[in-house]
């Protein structure tokens, strides 16, 4: 039975938010794992879409890229994040060759590296968030952590505050043939409460 989404915000905020803040305060080693499994996951998942489309991405390489690209964040700083991509591609096109699917091998090549792009090295710089101190010596200890609950917290704020705003109050949908459900003043109401997690 699907929940509705008034519980899934409330499970959010009372397991996913503060479980994300511990980890960030844990350090790099733990925010590592958590974004690896991000990865993995999100990318067995986009392949997982892209077979519905009778595409063939490499999903094991995929996934390897993904997480090597991960750890050449939290460990080189990027310094490999070329070497890994451009490496992908060169592997991906050439097992396309014993792969049987021709009429789809470009494809299915540029589902696979497009996949970590949009998932891997997008996500791969949540760690490069928490890391700023390292980088920039200028920046005091807590700037990283700081930017990077900034980064979780305020959306919360924004669409919960949304929702709750807009379930008392909308009356006048904001853009109905994208989300027939948000309103005008659903958006206001998450405007205010970002600024308001903010300040907090």
């Amino acid at each position: 039975m699907k929940l509705p989404d008034m519980w899934i915000r409330i499970i959010v905020g009372i397991i996913f938010i503060p479980t994300i803040i511990l980890l960030v305060w844990l350090g790099e080693a733990s925010l590592f794992v958590f974004v690896v499994l991000i990865v993995v996951t999100g990318l067995w998942e986009y392949y997982r879409l892209a077979g519905a489309k009778n595409l063939y991405p490499n999903k094991v390489i995929g996934m390897i890229a993904g997480g090597l690209l991960c750890l050449d964040a939290w460990l080189g700083m990027g310094s490999r994040a070329v070497l890994i991509l451009t490496s992908l591609i060169v592997i991906t096109a050439s097992l396309e060759i014993f792969r049987g699917h021709s009429h789809t091998a470009i494809l299915n090549t540029t589902t696979t590296v497009f996949g970590v792009l949009y998932v891997g090295w997008l996500s791969c710089h949540l760690i490069y968030i928490r890391m700023i101190p390292s980088a920039f010596d200028s920046l005091s200890e807590q700037d990283g952590v700081g930017m990077l609950l900034l980064a979780f917290v305020i959306p919360w704020f924004c669409d919960t505050s949304a929702y709750f705003t807009g379930r008392a109050i909308g009356r006048h949908k904001l853009i109905p043939h994208i989300s027939a459900g948000k309103t005008i003043e659903g958006s206001v109401g998450g405007v205010i409460g970002a600024i308001v997690g903010l300040i907090a």
